[in-house]
């Protein structure tokens, strides 16, 4: 079916200048007037308002005629460049934000069946009974999203049913008993889903699900900072790979982990609900590859063969290295293949015709490190290069010899790995080749996984027209190879630590 975009937004050229507006402009019967409807909102400005800011209710759907509202093409929080370090809660600097501060006042009420909402931050911040999303039509969609409240209310609604995926739910103050962060009810499904009441609300005695009569399915998803788990009555509801901080969570849960061991900062100022390192929630979730092929922000799921629970999947590449590279076309073929070019452009400015002539010399300032006596395939190397801060007059030449000699070897791999093993301090020499190490360890143990890895790992390319994640192989095979790697780019190592 066809679908008509319209764009939303206080900026000059934009259809509507609010949700409202927007909503108001759909046909009662989109399934006579044989269209689907998008709305497509773009971070001018924050939308703000007293009371509702959107209902959706009285217009007559089928599943091929739809409504969906997401936001425009790098307008969401999840279209940030910096979206892997930004911090994870609601922020309309990061994206298109939506924010009701009335008291018994609902930000987004969908009343309508075969709705789709995605990719937005919605929260209320009234001091009563607000909520940030209520859903009573069925099916109702939600996915990528962040939801907030601010106040004693629920932050999400599915009453008719429906799903709600890849997404962060948060209040900030369960303080009524018969408050939770998310309401089921219908047939409801949640999937990859973080709900946490953050660790310094006033009250912590809320729950986080009101689960109502109907059969749910609640899956790889993370509920913690809440002082009981359902209110709700009836329903069945199979619960799947899912972790608590309760100590007594129904079948399918792990309960008793620390909320502090979970996520970056769970406060209401400072909240960033991103999963740390090492966290019970890292690798401990069921595959999944319909309901979680990507995380909240955007990150393909799996990563290293483990899925992680709640919104966020953590990058196998946390620690990664990024160097940067120019690599001259008719030095690939001289890589030799039993290294498959594991590691032949890491760490290292490939200069002209020399090999890594900087990385090799670039220390710092207060270190010494000679590198002499080098036995490399049973051929003793013989050029001692003294390094204090730079490359001296006296060792220039022996250096670029050095080079050179390791070129027409094509012994690029072997290079590296014997510096790594061999030199003395070879910590110093670690930092002084990468451009951006986490640690000299942390470098280290990604060099030595490459180099026992049964396969390539992927690199991230920038030169090419968007980063993209392609393996060694596949970048040497392409027809373009010779005006890609002629252009200076940054080359990402990605591999988990």
């Amino acid at each position: 079916m066809p679908i008509i975009v319209k764009t939303i937004g206080s900026a000059g050229g934009r259809d509507y200048s609010s949700l409202a507006a927007w909503a108001a402009s759909l046909p009662a019967n989109l399934v006579a007037d044989g269209n689907s409807y998008r709305g497509e909102c773009y971070n001018d400005s924050e939308f703000t308002g007293a009371s509702n800011l959107l209902t959706l209710s009285g217009h007559t759907t089928d599943a091929s005629h739809t409504i969906t509202l997401t936001t425009g093409a790098g307008q969401g929080f999840r279209d940030n460049a910096n979206v892997q370090t930004n911090a994870l809660r609601y922020n309309p600097a990061n994206g298109v934000g939506i924010s009701c501060s009335g008291s018994y006042a609902t930000a987004i009420k969908v009343d309508d069946n075969n709705v789709f909402l995605s990719k937005l931050q919605v929260r209320t911040t009234g001091n009563l009974g607000g909520v940030a999303l209520d859903c009573t039509g069925y099916p109702v969609t939600v996915q990528f999203c962040i939801l907030e409240n601010r106040g004693a209310g629920y932050t999400a609604m599915l009453e008719g049913g429906g799903t709600i995926s890849n997404s962060l739910i948060v209040s900030t103050d369960a303080s009524a008993s018969s408050r939770a962060g998310l309401w089921i009810g219908g047939v409801s499904n949640v999937y990859f889903c973080t709900i946490c009441c953050t660790s310094d609300a006033a009250h912590n005695a809320g729950a986080a699900f009101q689960i109502w009569y109907g059969t749910h399915t609640i899956e790889n998803t993370a509920a913690f900072g809440w002082g009981a788990f359902n209110i709700g009555l009836g329903g069945t509801t199979t619960h799947t790979t899912c972790v608590t901080d309760l100590a007594s969570p129904p079948a399918g849960w792990t309960g008793g982990k620390t909320y502090a061991n979970q996520f970056q900062n769970t406060t209401t100022a400072s909240g960033d609900f991103r999963a740390k390192t090492g966290a019970d929630l890292q690798g401990a979730g069921t595959a999944d590859v319909t309901n979680g092929a990507t995380d909240i922000v955007g990150t393909a799921r799996p990563q290293s063969a483990k899925w992680d629970i709640g919104c966020w999947e953590l990058l196998a590449s946390s620690a990664v290295v990024t160097v940067e590279a120019w690599v001259p076309i008719e030095h690939l073929p001289m890589q030799r293949g039993d290294w498959a070019s594991r590691v032949e452009f890491a760490g290292s400015r490939r200069v002209g015709v020399s090999l890594p002539l900087d990385a090799i010399t670039r220390q710092r300032a207060d270190r010494y490190t000679a590198l002499e006596g080098l036995v490399l395939q049973g051929r003793p190397l013989g050029l001692p290069v003294e390094v204090s801060g730079g490359v001296g007059t006296n060792t220039a030449g022996c250096v670029e010899s050095l080079a050179q000699t390791f070129v027409s070897w094509g012994l690029t791999s072997e290079l590296l790995r014997l510096l790594l093993r061999e030199v003395t301090a070879g910590g110093e020499f670690a930092t002084a080749v990468s451009c951006d190490a986490p640690a000299p360890a942390a470098w280290l143990r990604a060099i030595g996984a490459m180099l026992s890895a049964d396969s390539i790992p992927p690199i991230e390319w920038s030169a090419l027209p968007r980063p993209m994640h392609v393996s060694l192989e596949r970048l040497l095979a392409s027809p373009g190879k010779r005006r890609l790697l002629g252009t200076p780019g940054h080359m990402r190592l990605l591999t988990r630590l």
